[in-house]
């Protein structure tokens, strides 16, 4: 499950029908967080996590993924790739809006590895309402994966 760290400080008294404040409001413009927990895995096995569903328009700005039971070697082979998918409205949409993989280099005990974000700036948006996730998948035999962390940072976006 999803942990929602600071997307109450974007504005607490706006409800569904009222408009996003103008964008001199610090507060609106502040960075909403989540945090995805991720389970060990074998080295062939596959997982994906529900991550949130957007309360409204947002761009993701960054993500990290954090392996906090131990450092994970690089392997050309067989490697993990983690990546923040948005499902949009309908699950059959797959946009891939950040990804990394360990296939040239691993993870480190709590040391936050970037995903590298979506150069289209469609593909970084998810719509108030739409879903996203976090897969975990791997290439060839794999490699297991360590308890730890999707990190996902986003900006609010106030349409005109």
């Amino acid at each position: 499950m999803a942990v929602l760290q600071s997307l109450e400080l974007i504005n607490p008294s706006l409800d569904d029908t009222q408009q996003a404040p103008h964008a001199r409001d610090i507060n609106y413009w502040m960075r909403p967080t989540f945090v995805v927990p991720l389970k060990a895995l074998a080295a062939g096995a596959d997982d994906t996590y529900g991550a949130f569903v957007a309360p409204c328009k947002l761009q993701i700005r960054a993500a990290y993924v954090v392996d906090v039971d131990g450092d994970r070697a690089a392997d050309g082979s067989n490697y993990r790739t983690f990546a923040v998918v948005n499902k949009g409205s309908a699950a059959g949409e797959t946009t891939t809006m950040a990804s990394v993989n360990t296939s040239v280099t691993g993870l480190t005990q709590y040391v936050p590895r970037e995903m590298t974000v979506a150069t289209a700036q469609a593909d970084q948006i998810v719509e108030r309402g739409e879903a996203v996730i976090v897969t975990s998948t791997h290439a060839a035999s794999g490699v297991a994966q360590g308890e730890g962390m999707v990190v996902i940072v986003c900006k609010p976006v106030m349409e005109r």
